[in-house]
């Protein structure tokens, strides 16, 4: 009798050792699930902070898509066309028919996005891009002097040697207009009398208007200048590089001085031709522009003549440059 308590015993010890054994593997598991579970929401956690790109980094990335010819544009016409495709006002030449263009990047309207500004290669027209809800806008200007672009997104301009100021982009949507910010209209006898001046499109009397000059003025900010863009380039130097060469060989870069009798002369490095089947070179000219201030309160932005002072020419392959004296038959060598 007491072998059979004995052996009782033993096997009711044994069940309680297995059932604690057994509860503890439950207890691990469920420590493990719950990590993993933790786990899984750390990782969710992680790919939730990752910042988005903002309005602005989506601006670039479709410009250079446009530019690319990976995306279309919108046109005036609500058309989705390729940039290649877009035209020139005043010539009605494509941006993939010229033979070379500029470009500048700057926020013209204020909203914190910047708008990419396009420059025929003879300078009077201008396409600019602007990126709004997901698309690309492109709006064509005839004759507005961007040229002349502040960093603050202002331009000067001018539609006659008499008529002339400065103004800026407004959007409304996909729509474009232009504001005025000041302007003036002035008459060949140069009686300051008959002139009429205005801010933001109201009439004002001259001192009206040279004090809110002067007031624009404290605030202005630099000008913007254009640099070469490269649609595609297929040569080893590009077109911003022999720039840069041609600035080298002649020790000097764009600049600007108020010389005496109210008159204002430009220097500019400019690209005069690119490089082409027959001729693998680009060629460089620089500029001097005259300019006259019609008053003593007013920048002056009324060309009076241009001049080509130096031409040089910068192998496309070589990145070799000489002074340009007639078309070379090939560049290559």
């Amino acid at each position: 009798m007491k072998k059979y308590i004995a052996l009782l015993l033993c096997w009711i010890l044994l069940l309680s050792l297995f059932s604690c054994e057994l509860s503890e593997n439950q207890d691990d598991l469920s420590s493990n699930e719950n990590t993993g579970s933790s786990d899984k929401k750390d990782d969710s956690i992680n790919h939730d902070n990752v910042t988005p790109p903002s309005e602005a980094e989506i601006a670039m990335e479709m410009y250079e898509a446009a530019i690319n010819n990976e995306i279309y544009v919108v046109d005036e016409h609500g058309r989705e066309i390729s940039l290649n495709d877009c035209r020139f006002i005043t010539n009605n030449v494509t941006v993939g028919e010229c033979e070379f263009i500029n470009k500048a990047i700057l926020d013209m309207d204020g909203d914190g996005i910047n708008e990419y500004i396009i420059q025929s290669g003879d300078e009077a027209d201008h396409i600019v891009l602007r990126y709004y809800e997901g698309k690309v806008y492109s709006y064509s200007f005839e004759i507005i002097e961007f040229r002349h672009l502040n960093t603050n997104g202002t331009f000067y301009w001018f539609s006659n040697y008499w008529v002339c100021g400065l103004s800026r982009l407004k959007f409304n949507g996909s729509s474009v207009s232009i504001k005025e910010i000041y302007a003036m209209n002035m008459h060949e006898d140069t009686d300051p009398g008959n002139d009429a001046y205005y801010i933001e499109g109201e009439q004002v009397t001259y001192e009206e208007f040279i004090d809110q000059f002067n007031d624009y003025k404290r605030d202005h900010i630099a000008r913007k200048s254009f640099s070469p863009l490269e649609i595609a380039c297929s040569y080893p130097i590009s077109s911003a590089r022999a720039l840069e060469i041609a600035s080298e060989y002649w020790g000097v870069s764009d600049w600007d001085y108020d010389c005496a009798a109210g008159t204002t002369i430009v220097g500019r490095i400019v690209l005069s031709s690119k490089p082409s089947d027959e001729n693998g070179y680009y060629r460089i000219s620089w500029k001097q522009e005259y300019y006259r201030h019609a008053y003593p309160c007013w920048e002056g932005q009324t060309m009076t003549h241009t001049r080509v002072y130096k031409e040089v020419t910068v192998n496309a392959y070589t990145g070799k440059c000489r002074e340009y004296t007639e078309p070379m038959p090939d560049g290559k060598g």
